[in-house]
């Protein structure tokens, strides 16, 4: 019989990796659900945070959340500034926008990967903060694994604030429910376009800076994570913020059961299998419409 601390302290352990996962999903879902992009270069964007945070702790000693305060405000920039001068001409050729924005966002991906290559070469690297773990009762909780979590929950609420109570928040709202009616109002589809463009790149940037105190932090880890956005964002429903931290917490749960029972390599196909099943029940995801979701 397993030992139920034993199967608390997993789901505890799983629960904590969700909320840095369903940070990095919303990321994926805020520029899908106002664009109708998937960006390519997601994960990328996430990896370049993560050695952000790792160059920040190594030249100053500042940790990743203090980083975050730095950097965020880059990220967003040339997430903007990506998307209202190069994907926006994009859009304006014969090639239809959904083509042509997976082809120049896979372009990126590339290009962030060979240029982290060439710049801090191929090594592993990590951040070693908040070790150490706080007990109670039977169950551990490591402070990283805390403080991580506790910066993504608190980036999402100030992310949930933003689009509710701001202006541009409410632009980037009633673009995602139809450009058109927006653009009538007085909204300037354009700008928002780009702004959500950038809140997507902030927040991948982000979580790559709480990652890097869980993980290795390496040039190649952007696949890895690209590929869990889609999996959050395909079982919570595309563009679906609420389904982002359904998903988030059913991968973040699985994965660590299944590391823990059958090893790593093969915890992988896990989350494949629950994209499977899902979809056969349910093909838009668990929370997700038929209708496009603002």
């Amino acid at each position: 019989m397993t030992d139920p601390s034993l199967l608390a302290q997993l789901a505890v352990n799983g629960i904590l990796l969700a909320g840095v996962y369903a940070l990095m999903a919303i990321g994926l879902n805020v520029i899908f659900g106002v664009i109708r992009v998937l960006n390519m270069a997601h994960g990328e964007m996430l990896m370049i945070g993560a050695f952000a945070a790792f160059w920040v702790w190594r030249l100053s000693g500042a940790n990743p959340f203090v980083a975050f305060l730095a950097m965020g405000p880059v990220f967003f920039a040339f997430g903007y500034a990506f998307q209202y001068l190069v994907v926006q001409r994009i859009a304006r050729s014969t090639m239809p926008l959904e083509d042509s924005s997976l082809l120049l966002t896979y372009g990126l991906s590339l290009t962030l990967v060979a240029l982290a290559r060439f710049a801090w070469s191929a090594d592993y690297r990590s951040v070693p903060f908040a070790r150490g773990a706080l007990q109670m009762a039977d169950i551990s909780l490591p402070y990283s694994r805390l403080a991580a979590f506790g910066a993504a929950i608190t980036i999402t609420a100030a992310l949930i604030g933003l689009l509710r109570f701001t202006r541009i928040g409410m632009g980037i709202r009633a673009t995602a429910q139809s450009r058109d009616l927006a653009a009538a109002c007085g909204v300037r589809p354009r700008h928002v376009h780009a702004v959500a463009f950038g809140l997507g790149a902030a927040l991948a940037g982000a979580a790559g800076m709480m990652l890097s105190t869980l993980y290795a932090v390496y040039p190649d880890m952007g696949v890895d994570y690209s590929v869990r956005a889609f999996v959050i964002v395909i079982l919570g429903g595309l563009g679906s913020m609420s389904g982002a931290f359904l998903g988030a917490a059913v991968l973040g749960i699985t994965e660590t059961f299944g590391s823990f029972y059958f090893g790593a390599l093969p915890a992988t196909i896990i989350p494949f299998l629950v994209i499977l099943v899902v979809l056969l029940i349910r093909p838009v995801g668990l929370l997700g419409s038929r209708k496009r979701e603002g």
